[in-house]
């Protein structure tokens, strides 16, 4: 049995990011939050953090969470999902994670397509 506490926390606009993460948490049995109602200083219970995000403006939505929370962040397996209207094709998705994710943060990406509102 896996030990590894693990929290689903997203950041939703539209309602696609937040179906998506509801859909990760169910399937992973674990803890979900939306990023508004999150307290970070509650992060030292989980040792993997899921977030997701719609893009707007090519920029994933809450995605400076990551990055302002980083030194509470680098030590736990973190993954972050993106939604967004475009279809899934590589070369999009290596631009959206190379102008949201850093390289130096060991950050595992996914990309979903969502729809439009």
């Amino acid at each position: 049995m896996n030990s590894k506490k693990i929290i689903v926390l997203y950041k939703s606009k539209t309602g696609f990011s937040k179906k998506y993460a509801h859909w990760i948490a169910e399937t992973l049995n674990c803890d979900i939050a939306s990023l508004d109602k999150f307290d970070i200083l509650d992060i030292g219970n989980y040792d993997l953090v899921i977030f997701g995000g719609g893009i707007y403006a090519e920029r994933i939505n809450g995605i400076s969470f990551i990055k302002k929370n980083w030194p509470l962040l680098e030590k736990k397996k973190i993954i972050v999902f993106a939604t967004g209207a475009t279809p899934p094709m590589p070369k999009e998705i290596e631009r959206v994670k190379k102008d949201n994710i850093p390289q130096d943060m060991d950050i595992e990406f996914f990309y979903f397509q969502s729809g439009l509102n």
